[in-house]
């Protein structure tokens, strides 16, 4: 879009096609903190064998994710205990150039496990028909490369790429089967993944799953979603590295092209235009709140506090406050330019 001032040329909007894009990008922003479930990756010291014993020494500074919600089954609908049972959960941390997950799943009915698929049967076999975990990863969360991981109780791995199984991803991973819960270990090759992981960058990020042994198909996701392997959108956050580290990532990608364009945007000149005095009212509410974003953008640093799943409580709240703007200003914004559209010659 072409950046105007007081008094520059006459307003120019860009191809359809263009504003199209934009109406995708406001539905993508209109995901709030509120809405989602997000998880700090930190990086810690050590490595841990990929054994599927989660009692290692490495796993113990480590914050668990909230547990599963139910989206098929009994608990579908239901909240406490009831959405969450039999809970599953999951912690994560960095290694070197390695993510390592541990994925905890309690399971009362050990004995009643559907295992049809054995490891000596080959890779890529279709986990979700057994009792299963699936892990997807959306990369900077563009939506452009799904990757997908997968394996049940007996180790049965399967992985692909878009859906396409011919992608086969440098990971390894490890399960122990107890009394009364199974766990899984599992250890990625960032490098095969992406080039390189930023500090503070947000995934896409989600985590199902199947659980058969109570006699009907249930699926838990720690995103809430049921459509979690279709809809990359509804996944939650996986930030690599710490709350101050994605304040400042945050600053970098979001605040500071958003500053950019504000400040190009000639809103006092089409508030002398705009007829609806609607408009004009909410257009004053946005510009005070951007104008203390602006400064919250310059002068505000990250405050630290005791990691709580994942989070720690100082940092959720500029977070919140990003996410309450967005989803104000850019319908705004998209109603605006939708406006100038229909006002070009």
């Amino acid at each position: 879009m072409t950046s105007l001032v007081a008094g520059g040329p006459p307003i120019h909007s860009p191809p359809l096609a263009r504003w199209r894009g934009l109406a995708a990008l406001v539905a993508a922003l209109n995901m709030g903190w509120a809405d989602v479930n997000f998880y700090f990756c930190e990086r810690q010291p050590g490595a841990p064998a990929i054994d599927g014993d989660l009692e290692e020494e490495f796993w113990a500074p480590v914050s668990w994710s909230r547990p599963f919600t139910c989206v098929r089954g009994p608990g579908e609908g239901q909240s406490g205990p009831a959405a969450t049972s039999p809970a599953t959960r999951f912690k994560a941390a960095l290694s070197g150039k390695s993510l390592h997950l541990a994925v905890e799943c309690h399971e009362p009915r050990m004995d009643r496990q559907v295992l049809g698929l054995r490891p000596d049967q080959g890779r890529d076999q279709t986990v979700w028909f057994d009792d299963s975990l699936e892990i997807f990863f959306d990369p900077a969360g563009r939506h452009r490369n799904l990757y997908r991981l997968g394996l049940t109780p007996l180790n049965v791995q399967m992985d692909d790429l878009n859906a396409e199984s011919r992608w086969d991803g440098p990971w390894q991973s490890s399960v122990t089967r107890k009394d009364s819960l199974w766990t899984a270990e599992i250890r990625l090759d960032l490098a095969g993944f992406v080039e390189r992981v930023k500090a503070g960058e947000r995934w896409g990020f989600d985590m199902g799953r199947c659980r058969r042994a109570g006699g009907v198909e249930e699926v838990f996701t720690w995103s809430g979603s049921l459509s979690y392997h279709k809809s990359p959108e509804l996944y939650g956050f996986f930030i690599w590295g710490s709350p101050a580290e994605h304040l400042l990532w945050l600053r970098k990608a979001e605040l500071k092209p958003w500053r950019d364009e504000y400040r190009a945007t000639p809103w006092a000149r089409v508030a002398s235009a705009h007829p609806d005095p609607e408009w004009k009212r909410r257009w004053e509410k946005i510009s005070l709140e951007a104008r203390d974003l602006m400064v919250w953008l310059e002068q505000g640093a990250a405050r630290r506090g005791p990691a709580r799943d994942g989070l720690a409580p100082g940092a959720i709240e500029p977070l919140r406050r990003w996410s309450d703007f967005k989803k104000a200003y850019f319908p705004f914004l998209w109603e605006t330019r939708y406006w100038l559209l229909l006002q070009s010659p």
